[in-house]
């Protein structure tokens, strides 16, 4: 006797092959598994094999960020947001979902500046330069420039050192930013000076800023007589 003969049932290719056909029974298929939004395909789907699918990795919130995002046929990639060392380092960039952290090195302020904003966790130290008058030589974090002393000046701001007064001048206040000249009848042979000194006897300066006086000259013609020689004053020959 014969037996009628049955055609196997085919694959789709939304399924697999679970159960093979055989002479007395048909083949057994199933469903593809399908991956959702938040899974990405592990082992693709085949004729005789179903899809294996996996959860998307997802980052730790605060402490992680994304490097490469999620796809279909690919997990996502996260890495550890970088620590600043807040001792050396300030936050230049904050940390995203997306992004990672910058760190930044902290400003030193240089020779000739100052400190005018202290740095913060998010913020780099601001510096500024020494105003005219100061001087500051290192590098620190000063928050002030130091003063020029008495027979000093400084006339230009953000610099290292102060400036010494010329012989003929002085200066008797601090942070200035120039010298004072002698005044007449007074001299200053001297470069640094705090003050000037006055002319002796015998000696006058009519002219302010000079580092000497000059000698009275008590020379007069005959029937004449020198007077009024000193301080300012070179004084003159009168009549007897």
């Amino acid at each position: 006797h014969s037996f009628p003969t049955r055609r196997s049932s085919d694959l789709t290719n939304t399924q697999y092959e679970v159960k093979a056909f055989t002479t007395t029974t048909d083949r057994t298929c199933a469903a593809h598994t399908v991956c959702t939004s938040s899974e990405f395909e592990l082992e693709s789907a085949g004729g005789f094999k179903n899809r294996k699918c996996k959860a998307h990795t997802q980052c730790a919130t605060g402490s992680e960020w994304q490097t490469k995002a999620a796809g279909t046929h690919h997990d996502r990639k996260c890495q550890a947001h970088t620590t600043c060392d807040f001792s050396t380092q300030w936050e230049s960039t904050p940390a995203g979902a997306e992004h990672d952290r910058s760190c930044s090195v902290i400003t030193t302020c240089p020779a000739g500046e100052h400190e005018l904003r202290a740095n913060t966790r998010t913020a780099d130290r601001a510096c500024a330069k020494c105003p005219a008058g100061t001087a500051k030589p290192g590098v620190s974090n000063d928050g002030a420039c130091t003063e020029c002393t008495g027979g000093q000046f400084q006339d230009n701001s953000g610099s290292t050192t102060c400036k010494t007064c010329v012989k003929s001048t002085y200066q008797d206040q601090l942070a200035q930013t120039s010298c004072k000249k002698c005044a007449a009848g007074k001299y200053q042979p001297h470069a640094g000076a705090h003050s000037c000194a006055s002319c002796t006897s015998g000696h006058f300066q009519d002219s302010e800023g000079k580092s000497e006086c000059k000698e009275c000259n008590y020379f007069c013609a005959a029937g004449q007589f020198h007077r009024g020689c000193g301080i300012d004053q070179a004084g003159s020959c009168n009549p007897r």
